[in-house]
């Protein structure tokens, strides 16, 4: 059994927005889809910033939070 407190989609907005304002030249948010309560799933895209040469990259790919509580 596993027990935490409760970490609320509000929290988590708040620290992407906390996130992308600190590092906004690397990060930005994409909007992926709805949730059954209609909350939006977000994706954070971290690249290089785009006006660098791009070719060659390899990506890392992970979710997290795909279970609530």
């Amino acid at each position: 059994m596993a027990h935490s407190y409760p970490y609320t989609y509000s929290n988590l907005q708040r620290f992407l927005i906390s996130k992308i304002t600190k590092n906004k030249d690397v990060v930005t948010k994409v909007h992926i889809g709805k949730t059954l309560a209609r909350n939006n799933i977000e994706g954070l895209q971290i690249t290089i910033p785009m006006n660098k040469k791009r070719d060659s990259r390899k990506a890392i790919i992970f979710m997290a939070r795909q279970h609530p509580g």
